[in-house]
């Protein structure tokens, strides 16, 4: 969890929700610099549509060694273009 992004009650807030979601964590080593550059774009774009170009556009100052960015991308353009989030380990499992 990173320290400020937090929802109001502690857990992780839907920018967190939705890579984790969209299989956009890996190891966690470039985690916080992501988030950092979606939360300034999220400001950036305030309600606009964001597209997959500004996103990938964004990204490009961060080195993620793990994954091809997809799942960071899909995980953006969910979030900041309004689609509901429902987090992993809220997710009801098969019984």
């Amino acid at each position: 969890m990173i320290e400020g992004l937090a929802a109001l009650n502690g857990s992780r807030g839907p920018k967190q929700a939705a890579l984790e979601s969209y299989h956009g964590l890996q190891c966690g080593f470039c985690t916080s610099g992501v988030l950092m550059v979606l939360t300034e774009l999220q400001t950036k774009s305030a309600g606009m549509t964001v597209t997959e170009a500004q996103v990938r556009h964004a990204l490009s100052g961060n080195l993620c060694r793990c994954t091809d960015y997809q799942g960071i991308v899909n995980a953006t353009l969910a979030v900041l273009n309004g689609e509901e989030i429902i987090s992993l380990s809220q997710k009801p499992t098969r019984s």
